[in-house]
């Protein structure tokens, strides 16, 4: 499992320290501070429209609503970049989404731009000082891992 750890908040509002610019996420419908999204520890699963296959994105989508579905207690967010919003609502309804879903419109991270250039979705972790960690990078041909991780990290937490 392939970890990493960034900090990434300044007062009420994100940053990263390689830029010193706002990170901010948008959701279907208007603008939200990204700060009450994360008040306890939160299962991220980051896709990108562009970057990684449909049928990558499809499973990895299915695996994470099985699990918000095995522990609802826990939060979970799926943060897409390079979506419009026609193709959201589209996944959305293809896949009977109820989990709350935000859009990327200031894409400064270093963190992101690193993980950018993989070919997969990931899954990573936030907590309620914005720490990201617990960073994996699923594998359609070993779907075992994905269990693996997420039961780690519900005994860890």
């Amino acid at each position: 499992m392939l970890i990493y750890k960034e900090l990434i908040k300044s007062s009420n509002k994100i940053i990263y320290p390689t830029s010193k610019k706002d990170f901010t996420f948008k959701s279907l419908k208007k603008k939200v501070s990204i700060k009450p999204l994360f008040l306890k520890l939160t299962y991220v699963l980051y896709i990108d429209n562009l970057k990684h296959c449909r049928p990558c994105i499809d499973t990895f989508i299915e695996t994470f609503k099985k699990q918000s579905l095995l522990h609802p207690n826990l939060n979970y967010v799926l943060i897409c970049k390079n979506f419009n919003e026609k193709e959201l609502d589209i996944l959305i309804n293809d896949k009977n989404l109820e989990l709350p879903i935000y859009t990327i419109t200031n894409d400064k991270s270093f963190f992101l731009k690193m993980m950018d250039e993989t070919s997969f979705p990931f899954y990573f972790t936030i907590n309620n000082s914005l720490d990201i960690s617990n960073v994996f990078l699923p594998s359609k041909k070993r779907p075992e891992l994905n269990t693996i991780y997420f039961n780690n990290i519900n005994e860890n937490y």
